[in-house]
């Protein structure tokens, strides 16, 4: 083989491969541009508990993906974002997988006032979990969380 169809066949196999085509930087970008990347939890100041989660969303320097991290102390849960992109300047729409049983999901972020909550959730199959900041199952809120400082 040539050294131009060595280099034609390495190039067509990285771009095939999963981490590549699963690595959007627009992805974070948008979250970038919209203010969600970071740590957020109700209080900075305390520990992660179940009435105190905290919630990161980062590049993971493993694999580039952007990933959103849920840690309540004794449980957590990943989502790997797929896509993003800003609604307005409060509203961000993602589509995640949520790691646990690669399930997917529609989610819109908000952004108010330097803090953030799910304000909408659903499934592929059209059920809604989460509507205008509230679970559908019971009514109650979705927790507002605060902009913790870096470090």
């Amino acid at each position: 083989m040539t050294p131009r169809a060595l280099l034609l066949a390495a190039l067509v196999l990285a771009a095939a491969s999963p981490a590549a085509a699963a690595a959007d930087p627009e992805t974070a970008r948008v979250l970038e541009a919209q203010g969600l990347m970071g740590r957020w939890a109700a209080d900075c100041a305390a520990p992660p508990s179940d009435e105190n989660g905290w919630e990161t969303i980062a590049v993971d320097p493993a694999d580039g993906e952007v990933r959103t991290r849920e840690d309540h102390a004794g449980w957590e849960s990943v989502y790997r974002v797929v896509s993003a992109r800003a609604i307005d300047a409060r509203d961000t729409a993602m589509d995640v997988i949520w790691e646990t049983d690669d399930s997917p999901l529609s989610v819109v972020y908000r952004i108010e006032d330097g803090r953030q909550t799910t304000w909408s959730s659903a499934r592929p199959d059209g059920e809604v979990l989460i509507r205008d900041g509230r679970y559908v199952s019971t009514g109650e809120p979705i927790s507002w969380l605060n902009r913790c400082p870096a470090g």
